[in-house]
């Protein structure tokens, strides 16, 4: 169906959501999102609570959207668990249910997607439908349909131009690599388990090799932790950091020593999981492990 026609049909009935994710409209939407990374539309998605912050506090009394942003931003910036998030996501939600005129519903929805973005890239598109859908809520009584046709055109195309210019890496981080030298840190790539791991506390000791470059690691200095490639988008070469501060180091014969002298679940291992030093053996050979060492980096959250 031809993307006017399919708006001619929507936009003269009453509702509170006028867009699907599989509608023709948004079909060029779709495709820009799967070409960026999570990040990027994360940005992107943050960066559109930040824009109608006023707006938001001077309409919608009883809620502080200063305190949701800063929530968000926590969030991805690995400073507050999944956990954590989502109990104010919760709260969000309950609140929008004291609400039930499409318009705020609407707006009030814009925003939770937007934050639910952090969690999963698709949400992206909810944003985008709920956006898109309260202003013509607003508007359908007083502009003409052409009018109204042609402003919706240039909404989704602002959010494609966003997209495609969204920074792919946290601004924070990004000022951060950019002087790293001068500031002793160490970039380190990691799976996504591991990743995700740390990311929401669960993971608080690194595993390494004690070679050359692990050599130049001191108390107080900071790791960078980068998703490896190989597992972001094929597209980009960055896609998420970690920031965290070295706050001990120790060395060990091997990582069966290490093992027997740490705490497994700062590891990354559940209470309930078997943790066996030859899991280590998947990414160091037992030549490589007898030449260097074993190297235990604890950490905590940098602000």
């Amino acid at each position: 169906m031809n993307i006017y026609k399919q708006l001619d049909k929507v936009i003269n009935k009453n509702r509170k959501i006028y867009f699907s994710k599989y509608d023709n409209f948004l079909f060029d939407l779709n495709l820009t999102l799967q070409r960026v990374s999570k990040l990027q539309a994360v940005n992107v998605a943050l960066e559109h609570i930040k824009n109608n912050l006023a707006f938001l506090n001077n309409n919608f009394k009883g809620y502080d959207f200063d305190y949701l942003l800063s929530t968000m931003i926590s969030w991805k910036r690995g400073k507050i668990n999944i956990f954590e998030a989502k109990k104010e996501i919760v709260k969000f939600l309950k609140y929008i249910k004291t609400y039930d005129d499409y318009y705020s519903l609407d707006v009030l929805h814009s925003i939770s997607q937007a934050c639910s973005t952090l969690h999963s890239k698709d949400h992206f598109l909810g944003l985008v439908i709920y956006d898109l859908s309260s202003y013509i809520v607003k508007n359908r009584y007083f502009l003409k349909q052409d009018e109204l046709k042609e402003n919706l055109q240039k909404i989704k195309q602002e959010y494609i131009d966003q997209l495609k210019n969204a920074s792919y890496v946290d601004d924070e981080i990004a000022k951060f690599l950019k002087n790293k030298d001068k500031v002793n840190s160490h970039l380190l790539s990691l799976n996504k388990e591991p990743f995700e791991l740390i990311k929401n506390h669960l993971k608080t000791i690194e595993m390494r090799l004690y070679d050359e470059k692990r050599k130049k690691i001191k108390i107080d200095d900071y790791l960078i932790f980068k998703l490896n490639d190989s597992q972001t988008n094929e597209r980009l070469n960055i896609d998420e950091f970690i920031k965290v501060k070295v706050i001990d180091i120790r060395l060990y014969d091997d990582f069966k020593e290490l093992y027997e002298n740490n705490d497994l679940t700062k590891l990354g291992y559940r209470n309930d999981e078997i943790a066996s030093y030859h899991d280590m053996e998947k990414y160091y050979s037992i030549e490589k492990i007898e030449k260097y060492g074993a190297l235990a980096i604890e950490f905590e959250m940098s602000e």
